[in-house]
C-alpha cells in the first residue's frame, strides 16, 4: 500500500483586468493505492484519490469574508473522488 499525501497553497492574480484583485487557492490531496500486482494479467494496480479545493478571491470589488459595501462575497469549495484502475494485456 502506497500513501501520497500533497498540498499546496497559492496566491495571485484573481483576474488579468483587475490588478486590485488577489485569489488565494488550496488544493489539497491524497492518493492511496491498496493493490499493485504487475504479474497479474488483467487488473493489475488499483488507487483511490480523494481532492479537496478550497479558495476565494478579494479586492477589486469582491470580498473573501461576505457580501459588503465594497462588493459580493467570492468563493469556492470542491471535493474530488477518483478511483482509477489499471488494465493490461
Amino acid at each position: 500500500m502506497a500513501f501520497r499525501p500533497r498540498q499546496s497553497v497559492h496566491a495571485g492574480r484573481g483576474s488579468p483586468r483587475n490588478p486590485g484583485r488577489v485569489r488565494y487557492h488550496s488544493d489539497n490531496s491524497i492518493e492511496i493505492k491498496y493493490f499493485d500486482k504487475p504479474e497479474n494479467s488483467g487488473l493489475d494496480k488499483m488507487a483511490f484519490s480523494l481532492t479537496g479545493d478550497i479558495g476565494c478571491e478579494h479586492g477589486g470589488g469582491v470580498s473573501c469574508y461576505g457580501n459588503s459595501a465594497k462588493g459580493p462575497k467570492t468563493g469556492f469549495s470542491g471535493l474530488h473522488v477518483l478511483q482509477p484502475l489499471l488494465v493490461s494485456s
